[in-house]
């Protein structure tokens, strides 16, 4: 799949792993209504600091998938402007070489 498609792609099947994995936890917890009551103001950790967390961890790896494709997508055209520039370097000697030739034979010429 070339181009944004694939970059597409892959951000997706990320997203849609965190969509897999948020759920399966929330399946996997049980809440019991009127089970333990306990003052909020006891409890180790503050609501709105796990809000906090949750929300800068979200932050953190969305971050970090936008991250890794732009990586990717330089990467892929780092590749391809190498390959580019071999091949621009490897003409350029043939030139060069074809062009000495042609120099020679000129020079050559004269001097007879």
């Amino acid at each position: 799949m070339p181009g944004r498609g694939r970059t597409a792609l892959s951000v997706g099947v990320a997203a849609l792993g965190i969509v897999v994995l948020h759920f399966g936890a929330m399946t996997a917890t049980t809440l019991v209504p009127g089970g333990v009551v306990m003052n909020p103001g006891l409890h180790p950790v503050q609501p709105l600091n796990l809000a906090r967390v949750v929300g800068l961890v979200t932050a953190t790896i969305v971050v970090a998938l936008v991250a890794a494709a732009l990586l990717d997508r330089l990467l892929t055209d780092l590749r391809g402007l190498t390959q580019a520039t071999r091949k621009g370097i490897a003409s350029s000697v043939a030139t060069d070489a074809a062009a000495r030739s042609i120099v020679r034979a000129i020079v050559g010429r004269g001097r007879a």
